[in-house]
């Protein structure tokens, strides 16, 4: 881990409060359960921040066990004779090994040098976190020299040649999903060895330092990166988005469940308590919660021009039902009197020294929420690989023999609010007025 003690603590915490390079926005999208809509939000918002600004390019890793955003990215969910989906089959197409998707990365992450790694040799098979990992595999090598940080457009593939509605300025790091960490992929035949997703090992942290170093790196016409997780809040993948995020948005459902499992999970999977906070306390965390986002909230449309609307401090580009408001007003009460009277969960929250001490200032800065998407809307995204900023009111085949267009008037005001919830997780620079149709 380099430093240790004391002294490699403050040495680490440093080094966070340093990283001042680009892109301007890191968001790590991240949630305890399945269902929240964690992925469904990050396809929609990269896709949004990148036909915001088409003159900056927008990254995204898929570090999730499913591989569910690339999916979306490369044409969506439809299955195809073979039983693969679309999605997935562009992927096979686009970049049929490792070295071009995630685990390539991760690969790479472990073997190369950087400075503070001088000192130490290289991973070999007895002592890489990873467990050799990629152990089994003739590409063990490093596939690019170990000096500098790690160039993380070497490992992107760009979705608009396999799928035209999602925007030339997009860039993807894919996951082929489970294929991606099969045993084939990953296992080194060790007895008794524990899957790269469940181990709580803290030799993760150089991977995830350099992947900081790496997304700092990265040219300066890369403005955001968006990062899709596993519901697995503790894993391994997880963490190391976090190490290099600046930001986390944490979706949540109106299920009480989706709240209390922040700090309350019997597997240890408790994204605040068990994954964030020891982090923190190791000062292996760099992201900070940034806008908790309730989503399927029903409620009524707000004018094409979106203004927030402010009920109980919660802020919205649409007037939520009162059933719902009075929900979200009560799952920020509870996170506040965390906030308030904790101050590890306090220090989880960014730009803290700016916000009132109140429960609504509170939920005003942290809290924000999405309207339901009509059925339709959401098959033509997940089947096809639409995202809403670049949907129209043309007909679209969700199913074969099936079509559908999607009603104009809410589809503008499913832009809005969008634009306005990208506008919150990173700038007023991506106030680019969306593509009316």
């Amino acid at each position: 881990l380099g430093a240790t003690g004391e002294h490699g603590a403050r040495v680490r915490a440093k080094e966070m409060d340093c990283k001042a390079g680009t892109p301007t926005h890191s968001i790590v999208f991240c949630s305890n359960r399945g269902g929240a809509g964690k992925t469904f939000m990050a396809f929609q918002a990269a896709c949004e921040a990148a036909r915001a600004r088409p003159e900056k390019k927008v990254l995204v890793i898929d570090f999730s066990h499913y591989g569910d955003v690339t999916t979306l990215l490369l044409g969506g969910t439809a299955k195809q004779p073979n039983g693969d989906t679309v999605g997935f089959s562009k992927l096979m197409e686009m970049a049929p090994t490792m070295d071009t998707r995630v685990e390539g990365l991760v690969r790479d992450l472990e073997n190369a040098m950087d400075v503070k790694d001088l000192s130490t040799a290289a991973p070999t098979a007895s002592n890489s976190f990873f467990g050799q990992l990629f152990g089994r595999r003739d590409s063990a090598v490093p596939t690019q020299a170990p000096s500098g940080p790690v160039d993380l457009t070497k490992y992107t593939i760009q979705p608009s040649t396999a799928n035209e509605a999602i925007p030339s300025n997009l860039y993807l790091i894919p996951s082929a999903g489970p294929v991606s960490w099969s045993e084939a992929n990953t296992s080194t035949g060790a007895e008794n060895e524990v899957p790269l997703l469940f181990r709580k090992d803290d030799g993760w942290y150089p991977v995830g330092r350099r992947l900081a170093a790496a997304a700092d790196a990265l040219p300066e016409d890369f403005d955001a990166i968006f990062v899709d997780t596993d519901h697995l809040a503790s894993c391994v993948l997880t963490k190391l988005a976090l190490t290099m995020c600046d930001s986390v948005v944490v979706p949540l459902s109106l299920n009480n469940d989706d709240n209390l499992r922040l700090y309350v999970d019997s597997t240890d999977n408790a994204l605040f308590t068990d994954v964030m906070i020891p982090m923190m306390e190791k000062q292996q965390l760099r992201a900070k919660v940034h806008r908790m986002v309730f989503t399927r909230v029903l409620g009524t449309e707000s004018p094409l021009t979106p203004t927030s609307v402010i009920d109980f401090g919660i802020k919205s580009a649409f007037t939520p039902t009162v059933a719902g408001m009075k929900v979200m007003d009560l799952f920020a009460a509870a996170n506040y009197t965390s906030y308030v009277n904790k101050a590890k969960f306090r220090s989880m929250f960014k730009d803290v020294d700016d916000v009132p001490n109140t429960k609504a200032a509170f939920a005003a800065m942290y809290f924000s929420a999405m309207q339901s998407i009509p059925d339709l809307t959401t098959q033509i995204s997940e089947r096809i690989g639409v995202p809403i900023c670049t949907m129209t009111t043309e007909r679209y085949e969700v199913l074969k023999g099936h079509d559908g267009v999607a009603a104009r008037k809410r589809l503008m005001s499913m832009k809005a609010q969008l634009q306005a919830l990208v506008i919150s997780m990173t700038s007023e620079d991506y106030n680019k007025p969306p593509d009316y149709v």
